[in-house]
């Protein structure tokens, strides 16, 4: 987000009186639009009504800082000479830029330490739901592996038992070619 703090400031004067003060011509100008010859198009509106305003504006609230850095420029030896009390406005606008700056930073702190918390919390909980379907697969796993122990076992027993039987066949048969040959 891209934030202008300056551009929050209570200006103390009209939208016309800073109009009149940092553009010096706007009268002649203005003489000149409503004219008989004058541009009566809707950008000569919107530079009168929209674009002087906003750019004087901007002036002077940039001003704030000009005054500080640069007292001797021309910018701001016309502002402390239209504005008699501006040099004194400008020291408690830039404080008030500070404060607001500084009240914004908190905000986006507490706004990116609720957000980080939240991810936190979900993370905690898929975390734990992980978890629980891994114990509960482990127990499946434990369930199957003793089912296949005890097949193996069956299945061993079932071998050692045919084993035996076949032996005992075998044996049966060798004595009973035995007898036969006697």
């Amino acid at each position: 987000e891209y934030y202008v703090p300056r551009c929050f400031l209570d200006m103390p004067w009209t939208p016309d009186e800073m109009v009149r003060a940092v553009f010096p011509q706007y009268e002649s100008w203005h003489q000149q639009y409503l004219s008989p010859q004058g541009d009566d198009s809707e950008a000569a509106r919107n530079f009168f009504q929209e674009t002087l305003p906003f750019l004087s504006m901007v002036a002077l609230q940039d001003g704030i800082y000009w005054i500080k850095m640069y007292p001797n420029n021309s910018a701001s030896t016309i502002r402390k000479n239209t504005f008699p009390n501006y040099e004194a406005w400008a020291s408690q606008a830039r404080s008030a830029v500070i404060q607001q700056q500084a009240y914004l930073e908190q905000s986006r702190i507490s706004t990116m330490e609720a957000a980080t918390q939240a991810l936190y919390h979900s993370l905690m909980r898929r975390i734990d739901s992980l978890q629980d379907e891994i114990r509960e697969e482990r127990n499946e796993q434990r369930g199957r592996t003793e089912l296949l122990k005890q097949e193996l076992e069956e299945t061993r027993k079932e071998r050692n038992e045919l084993r035996l039987l076949l032996l005992q066949q075998a044996n049966s048969t060798t004595v009973n070619q035995q007898q036969r040959m006697q």
